[in-house]
């Protein structure tokens, strides 16, 4: 469902559900939206006209509370796949940004309604940065598929490719492939190998990626051996504006 104008599409899917019944991939999509969501009330900025903004809702069978993060990571995967058509080096930066090299192309809302002990629905809202030259916000390391590449990008064409990717992932999550999803989501993290700078409670540290685990939590392995466990906004890359 396009819509030439909004201020939100994650908050105009919500509205619409709650008119409603709507089908597992229904999907609404923009290419102007004047307030726009990132995670924990961050906004995410996006010139008219040049950028994919869409939120589709997800109605997983059967899924529980516990196990919500593989949501993140097949709408991830399914965001991966699609820009890895285009260019090289896109990996995910945990949760569920994606980046070029150490800079952000996509960022996606993930909200959940809940029945009892699982999940009912979900909107994964993207925002895909595709054609947008200049970044005016105070963002701190944007960059579009234009400024990597030089070429302009059908964004209708873009978002049926991201809804095809998803849809697969879909399936794989239907017939009980949670592993191998999880498998490849850590396959495709963002400075996945190796010691890196991690900051958490203001307090620099070198460690390495262990696990994710089905709640989203990430586990990092300390240079003396310790494993420390983490959730979204504990701890942020060193050397990156976050």
């Amino acid at each position: 469902m396009y819509v030439a104008k909004t201020n939100s599409t994650n908050s105009a899917l919500a509205a619409l559900l709650k008119e409603k019944e709507l089908p597992d991939g229904f999907t609404l999509y923009t290419y102007y939206q004047t307030a726009g969501r990132g995670q924990v009330g961050n906004k995410w900025e996006s010139e008219k006209g040049q950028n994919l903004l869409m939120s589709t809702l997800i109605r997983p069978k059967d899924l529980p509370i516990s196990e919500h993060f593989i949501l993140s990571e097949i709408v991830a995967l399914a965001l991966k796949d699609v820009l890895d058509r285009y260019t090289d080096n896109i990996r995910i930066k945990w949760p569920n940004d994606i980046y070029w090299n150490d800079k952000k192309i996509s960022g996606t809302l993930i909200e959940n309604s809940f029945s009892g002990s699982t999940i009912r629905s979900c909107i994964a809202g993207i925002g895909l940065n595709l054609n947008q030259t200049e970044f005016i916000s105070d963002a701190p390391n944007p960059i579009s598929l234009k400024q990597i590449t030089g070429q302009e990008y059908d964004k209708r064409k873009v978002l049926d490719e991201i809804l095809e990717r998803l849809a697969y992932y879909k399936q794989q999550l239907a017939e009980g492939h949670e592993q191998d999803i999880r498998e490849l989501y850590a396959q495709h993290l963002y400075r996945n190998e190796g010691w890196h700078e991690w900051i958490a409670d203001g307090m620099s540290f070198q460690a390495r990626i262990k696990e994710v685990k089905a709640d989203g939590q990430l586990v990092l392995e300390t240079t003396d051996g310790q494993t420390r466990g983490f959730y979204f906004k504990e701890v942020v890359h060193g050397g990156l504006k976050n």
